[in-house]
Formats: C-alpha cells, structure tokens, sequence
C-alpha cells in the first residue's frame, strides 16, 4: 500500500477505537438503555384511559385462553398490574447498570436505583392523576413498581455477584 493509504487506514482505525472505546460504549449503552426505558413509562404514562385500556385490553385478548379459568376483568386487571411491574423491572436494570459507571459501592448500588424507581414511579401517578384524562394515581401502583424494580435491581445485582465469585 501507498505511505497515503496507509496513513490514512491508521487515522480511521484510530478514530474507531476512539468512539467504540470499549467503557465508553458500555456506558453509552446504558444510558441509552435507561432513557428508552424512562421513555416507555413517561408515554405509557401519558396516555388517556381509554388509549391505555385499548392497550392492555390487546393482551387481554391475546391470553384469552385464561379466561377458561380467570374471569375477564380479574384477568384484565392482573395484565394490568404485570405491566406496571415489568417496565419498572426493566427501570430497575437500567438504573442498576447506569449506576454501576459512576459508583463502586455495593450499598449505593441497590439505594439509588431504588430511590431513582421511586421518583419516576411517583412522578407516573401524578402524571396520571393530575394531568391524563380519565386516569387515576393509585399508591398501590408505586408500590408495585417498587417491587418490580427492586426484582430488577436483585437480577442484575445476583448476577454481578455471581460473576465474581466465578472470576476472583
């Protein structure tokens, strides 16, 4: 090769490894992953009672099979409720992960994701108390969600143990 080519093959290999700095990648995906997930709940959030009961009525009809054993409405509200804990599982990771950059402390790594559910869990059911139309805030919600992040905390926070005691 040319002494240009080659120069210039060393520029793009170098500004490669720059970018997907195998860290800073990491930590981009993270906060990536936490933003999707903040933004998931803000416009699930959002949504009116009826788009929301369109929504979980969708699954509703998709475990229809249930209803053999689980009465309609008992089965629409359990759907209901399972999707509060799943995104606020998925919260519970995210911020797990995220905080896992910028902290090396065990305890700070359960405390602030929990604290960080807690606000959005809060901030969720006064968004759909105090500005959606036909939606109510509900303390059990935040509760649940609570519980689903504390899941997602205690998956990725197992794990992580795990992994070290594999790799001492």
């Amino acid at each position: 090769t040319y002494p240009s080519e080659r120069r210039q093959q060393l520029y793009y290999t170098d500004w490669c490894m720059k970018l997907f700095n195998k860290k800073k990648f990491q930590l981009y995906f993270a906060w990536f992953l936490f933003l999707v997930t903040l933004f998931m709940i803000m416009d699930f959030s959002l949504d009116t009672g009826e788009i929301s009961f369109q929504k979980s009525w969708y699954f509703v009809r998709l475990f229809q099979f249930l209803q053999r054993w689980i009465p309609t409405p008992t089965l629409h509200a359990i759907i209901r409720k399972f999707g509060h804990l799943f995104e606020y599982f998925l919260l519970g990771m995210a911020s797990f992960h995220l905080i896992a950059f910028y902290t090396p402390k065990r305890r700070n790594l359960l405390i602030i994701p929990l604290l960080v559910g807690c606000f959005i869990s809060s901030s969720d059911e006064c968004i759909q108390r105090f500005i959606t139309t036909n939606r109510s805030g509900a303390a059990q919600d935040v509760l649940l969600d609570m519980i689903g992040v504390g899941i997602g905390i205690l998956v990725l926070y197992i794990g992580q143990q795990n992994r070290i005691k594999k790799n001492p």
